[in-house]
């Protein structure tokens, strides 16, 4: 239980680290900048989802041998196209020193999150470390930008390329020898992650291009406004990820069943808390420029939240006993929401990216909890024999 607590802990102040560092990003950016930053941001969130989701099973029920995973193949040649495609960015994006930041910052980033996983398995205290490290970093960089000393530019770059520098620097003392310990991977035994990193890559990669319509249908100013709205929630979203390691390594079914529903409840109750204070700092007129938005699209992606707390739930009750089916459920999502943004952007904006998100994860929550019903369906107990093949 010690070890959860310390994931729980590191869960938290990652979750603290990117919150402050983005909401920095908007404050200091706004506008076209901040949208050019979300979006080379969320391509390097590509990298970091098939990461993270390949090492969730085994970090759950850790060996000392996965510490040579997390660094496997498929996240240095994640890396290097995510710095390819990083770099087509400047060819079509006019705020080229915020992607410049990213292409400098993506790599990094993603290196510190590869060496925290094998520490998290090790030695779980140096994550924390890590984290607390890079979390110094962002208050100082923004400290030193309301006092003056920084640039907003410079600081923000300190913020987000120097904080996970500095948190690798802390992470050597798991010994740099765990960077190239994935040359020794059995790449035959990493092919059991594929749909794991399949299903990450999907969710990704549909953000991301949901983004990339927004920024090419409106501008890049309505991306950022829709990256300043989905970051209201993210402290929920990063939160949540130390439950499903608990959810996925536990051997207490009930608690397994029982665990989509509690994240339905649990988002619910952060959308009507985290609401009540922006209604409160909107009347106090004290809220940065991307959360400069009506009450319809709040409740528009809240709504959205909800579902997509409920759909991830199912999924991570999916991984446990049907990992292949993560594929075609979370297709549907993505397939819905490529497919709805454009019109929806065009016609009317920011509300429209909202109005998008919303109904895209309802139709996955809805899709899920079609599957959650027809799976507990077929294996409820019959009394003589079993009716047919049991295929679907």
């Amino acid at each position: 239980m010690r070890r959860f607590q310390l994931v729980a802990l590191d869960q938290a102040l990652s979750s603290a680290t990117n919150f402050a560092t983005v909401l920095l990003a908007g404050v200091y950016l706004g506008g076209a900048d901040f949208g050019a930053y979300a979006l080379a941001g969320s391509l390097f969130g590509l990298t970091l989802a098939a990461a993270r989701m390949s090492s969730s099973e085994r970090l759950a029920t850790p060996t000392r041998d996965h510490a040579q995973f997390v660094l496997a193949p498929i996240t240095v040649v994640a890396v290097a196209v995510a710095a390819i495609v990083g770099s087509g960015l400047l060819l079509v994006v006019t705020e080229r020193s915020v992607v410049i930041q990213w292409i400098i910052a993506g790599p990094l980033i993603v290196l510190n999150d590869r060496m925290r996983y094998a520490a998290l398995i090790r030695r779980p205290v140096v994550a924390v470390a890590a984290d607390a490290t890079w979390f110094v970093v962002v208050v100082a960089a923004w400290s030193s930008i309301e006092l003056g000393l920084l640039d907003g530019e410079i600081g923000l770059i300190v913020a987000t390329a120097g904080g996970p520098a500095a948190g690798l620097f802390v992470l050597a003392a798991e010994g740099w020898r765990s960077v190239t310990a994935w040359t020794a991977v059995d790449l035959r035994a990493a092919r059991s992650e594929v749909p794991y990193i399949a299903d990450a890559w999907l969710q990704a990669a549909a953000v991301f291009i949901s983004l990339a319509v927004v920024a090419s249908t409106a501008s890049l100013t309505v991306a950022g406004g829709a990256r300043g709205v989905m970051l209201v929630f993210q402290p929920f979203v990063s939160l949540s990820y130390a439950g499903r390691l608990l959810i996925i390594g536990s051997s207490d079914e009930r608690r397994v069943r029982a665990w989509p529903t509690i994240m339905l409840v649990a988002s619910l109750a952060y959308s009507i808390l985290i609401g009540g204070v922006l209604i409160l700092a909107h009347a106090a007129d004290s809220t940065p420029s991307i959360w400069d938005f009506g009450r319809i699209t709040f409740v528009l992606v809240a709504c959205g939240q909800v579902a997509r707390a409920f759909h991830q739930g199912v999924v991570d009750v999916l991984r446990r006993t049907d990992p292949r089916g993560l594929l075609p459920a979370r297709l549907v999502f993505a397939v819905v929401i490529v497919a709805l943004t454009a019109p929806l952007v065009r016609r009317w904006e920011l509300e429209g990216f909202a109005l998008t998100f919303g109904v895209s994860y309802t139709i996955g929550a809805a899709v899920m909890w079609w599957r959650k019903r027809r799976d507990s369906a077929s294996t409820a107990p019959v009394s003589d024999t079993v009716a047919g093949d049991g295929s679907h």
